[in-house]
């Protein structure tokens, strides 16, 4: 299997989340301002790869992850910037979700920001995959 950069798993997601009448905002990240400067550049932590606004004017902030593991998501996936902002979002009451693609099985899977307070506050280093929501 190529190597996985996570690009690949953003298109789809913004491809099938426009497609679902949601407007999608997406977040430039070092990967990006190095291809547009050919050089190494300092960015300030970034809350999600993404902002969603939903049909219903809901606002999301979304972070998009691919993995190749066989039997869990890691916790530790997410940057330190982007574990601060779903703290923060999702104890104002905010809307803080990652959605998960398993490239193994092709599967997306959701992880709402409440959801990961509560097993990152727990024992466990990563989550079963029976344990997640599969996204249509």
């Amino acid at each position: 299997m190529a190597a996985n950069t996570g690009k690949l798993s953003e298109a789809i997601f913004v491809k099938t989340t426009e497609a679902k009448g949601s407007v999608v905002f997406r977040m430039r990240d070092a990967a990006d301002l190095f291809g547009l400067n050919k050089k190494k550049v300092a960015i300030f932590p970034l809350p999600s790869d993404f902002i969603i606004v939903d049909r219903g004017g809901k606002t999301i902030f979304a972070e998009v992850k691919s993995t190749q593991n066989k039997t869990s998501f890691s916790l530790d996936m997410l940057a330190k910037g982007q574990k601060a902002a779903l703290s923060k979002v999702t104890k104002q009451g905010g809307h803080y979700h990652i959605y998960i693609h398993n490239l193994i099985t092709d599967t997306w899977y959701l992880m709402t920001g409440s959801q990961y307070l509560l097993y990152s506050s727990s024992s466990i280093k990563s989550v079963k995959w029976e344990l997640l929501n599969v996204v249509d």
